[in-house]
Parts: structure tokens; C-alpha cells; sequence
């Protein structure tokens, strides 16, 4: 009997410890996974002659840097003022529907009282860090927005 437990206990613990663990998580997963803080945002404005990048979030004043956004497993999100209220007559919070499009490459929000869905680019979602991508073009001039936000 010993003869035969001993094999099959190294095949288990070889088994065991060559099979790989998935520990990615989805999207939905790192999304709802805390509160998202506003961490840089950027826009260039780019047209024919001329292209031109600023840092937005460099602009931001301190009431408007510490808010944040939390997205629930439900499809709803919470968006939250933060600690400073640039204006104490604002709500602290205000709350939306999210949905992930496109295999989860794009992000769709809705913030009543507006029932226009806003989309935007995810361009990645893992590490507690997200970056955003938005790009509109009028009168022939393009403006690219990227939002990072992190835990």
C-alpha cells in the first residue's frame, strides 16, 4: 500500500502545483472594485497648422481633484463631491447607469436629468488604475481627452 501512495501523492502535489490559477479579474470586476479617483486628465487640440496639449487636471482646484466616482455591480454609479464642495449648494452625490459595450473596451454612463448616453474609450482597466479616452471633432478641430483615475 505504501508503494502505491507514495506515487500518487507526488502525481497529486505535481498536478496541484503545476495547474494555473486565474486570478484575472473582468472588467466589471476591477470596475466596481472601490472608489475611482480623478489622478490626471489631459487634452489635446490638434488641427490643420496647429496641435497643442494641456494638462487639465493641473487647472483643477483642490474641491475638484478629491472627486471620485464608484460603480456597483447593479449597473448603477455613484458620483461623490468629495470632501470639498467647490459649491455647497451642489448635492454630494448624484447617481447614473453604467454599462460595459464592445467587449468591454468602452464605457457607457447616463447621468440624469440628461437620458443622453455618454460613451468613452477604456483604454485600460487592471491595477486599481483606469485610463479614459474621448475624442470629438468639430469644425475641424479634433479635441482627444485622457482621464486617468485610480484607487
Amino acid at each position: 500500500m505504501k508503494k502505491l501512495f507514495l506515487p500518487l501523492a507526488a502525481l497529486a502535489l505535481f498536478v496541484v502545483a503545476c495547474t494555473k490559477k486565474d486570478n484575472t479579474k473582468s472588467a466589471k470586476d476591477n470596475l466596481t472594485n472601490g472608489n475611482w479617483y480623478y489622478k490626471a486628465y489631459t487634452e489635446r487640440i490638434h488641427g490643420t497648422g496647429f496641435d497643442s496639449t494641456v494638462d487639465q487636471f493641473a487647472k483643477w482646484m483642490p474641491c475638484e481633484k478629491d472627486n471620485y466616482v464608484n460603480f456597483n455591480a447593479n449597473g448603477t454609479f455613484t458620483a461623490n463631491e468629495g470632501p470639498l464642495k467647490c459649491d455647497t449648494s451642489d448635492p454630494q452625490t448624484q447617481t447614473g447607469t453604467w454599462l460595459l459595450i464592445n467587449n468591454d473596451s468602452k464605457l457607457v454612463t447616463i447621468m440624469p436629468p440628461s437620458s443622453t448616453p455618454d460613451t468613452i474609450t477604456i483604454l485600460s482597466l487592471d491595477g486599481g488604475i483606469m485610463r479614459l479616452f474621448d475624442s470629438n471633432t468639430s469644425g475641424g478641430v479634433t479635441t482627444d481627452n485622457t482621464i486617468t483615475l485610480g484607487h
